[in-house]
């Protein structure tokens, strides 16, 4: 990909050639059983993908994951494991099969889905979490693709992205001789990909059609920075996952370049969709918001006493009745049961008759736990 001086960020980079995307789908689906043995390998092993979800999910919680590129599932079985619940995407239908089967024998409910991750339409903020595992190096328009998927991410939200220079060779002859690509194509028919290639797929194939794909030409994780921040995200932080990373020339010196490595970004609690937005867009959010904010405001309004604080706490432990609630607090009946209807009128409280006696606790036990842990 040549230097564009209007776009140094390559941010409007794009494949040229519109075979790109059908090549590696076909590709893709021939490499599938192969890849699928591999899958079932690494599985074996999840530590580290484990550890890098735990460390952007709260403790405690299901939280709502989301793949994109799944393949055979790697990443989305490892989240589905640790208990939350994931949606994986990936184009090729034979990649999908593969993890499906996988996740049936493990018995993990996965919602997989065949579609092309440049081209979703889940709603806006559907997911906590979104991973992009080796496959921001594969996509036609990644920027875009990455804008995209920001508007899935719920606010506070992360991105985990889990890649590499895998064909950075191919466009800078210092990375490539620092990196031997000759040596470095070897091993891919003599490591575990290669190992596992069970239908003698070609991978020069790939490495053609990566002359094409324009993050394979950036210098990363560098390039993935400068895309979040420019895509608003803040938090970015970066790790080199490369035992021994190369080393290039520049202006400078030389600089190290990771083989592999990981990305983090989250997605501000305020985030902007566009710089532009009109007077007339944010009045009919506020709109669209009203009844929402209003509960929020009932809700403040029901909690801002000590009392009635007093008597979620006193609730979380097991049922109560008027009576008991006044004698726990040391208050009178007729403030314990005034507090009781605030409570129940908000919502947070539900009230049942236990034969001549009304009993009292809460609607939903375990969210307005985790509301009141979150806010202490």
């Amino acid at each position: 990909m040549p230097y564009d001086p209007d776009d140094p960020g390559g941010f409007s980079l794009r494949s040229r050639n519109p075979e790109t995307k059908t090549l590696q789908l076909e590709y893709w689906n021939r490499r599938s059983r192969g890849y699928n043995l591999t899958t079932l390998i690494e599985l074996h092993d999840t530590s580290v993908c484990t550890q890098l979800i735990s460390g952007l999910l709260p403790k405690g919680r299901r939280s709502k994951v989301c793949d994109m590129g799944t393949a055979c599932g790697y990443a989305a079985i490892t989240a589905a494991k640790m208990g939350h619940e994931v949606t994986a995407v990936d184009y090729s239908e034979s990649m999908i099969d593969h993890a499906k089967y996988t996740a049936r024998q493990e018995r993990l409910d996965i919602k997989f889905i065949v579609a092309d991750a440049e081209e979703l339409s889940f709603p806006d903020e559907s997911f906590d979490l979104i991973i992009a595992k080796s496959i921001i190096w594969c996509l036609e328009q990644p920027v875009r693709a990455i804008a995209n998927w920001m508007r899935f991410l719920k606010p506070g939200g992360h991105i985990l992205i889990i890649d590499g220079n895998y064909y950075l060779g191919h466009f800078e002859k210092d990375y490539a001789a620092k990196l031997h690509l000759n040596s470095i194509t070897d091993s891919e028919n003599k490591g575990l990909h290669g190992k596992t290639n069970m239908d003698n797929v070609d991978f020069e194939e790939l490495h053609r059609l990566a002359k094409d794909l324009p993050a394979c030409a950036m210098r990363r994780p560098g390039w993935d920075v400068s895309v979040l921040l420019g895509l608003g995200l803040e938090d970015v932080r970066v790790q080199s996952t490369d035992r021994d990373p190369y080393q290039t020339v520049s202006t400078a010196g030389y600089i190290n370049l990771p083989g592999s490595f990981t990305v983090t970004a989250r997605k501000p609690i305020a985030y902007e969709k566009s710089v532009n937005l009109s007077f007339a867009s944010v009045k009919s959010d506020l709109v669209k918001m009203g009844d929402a904010i209003d509960h929020s405001v009932g809700l403040m309004k029901a909690i801002g006493d000590r009392n009635r604080l007093m008597t979620i706490v006193a609730l979380a432990n097991c049922e109560m009745n008027v009576k008991m609630i006044a004698e726990l607090l040391g208050i009178s009946p007729a403030l314990a049961s005034h507090n009781l209807k605030v409570l129940t009128d908000s919502g947070l409280v539900s009230s049942r008759r236990n034969g001549k006696e009304i009993v009292y606790s809460l609607s939903d036990r375990d969210r307005i736990i985790g509301f009141f842990n979150r806010l202490v």
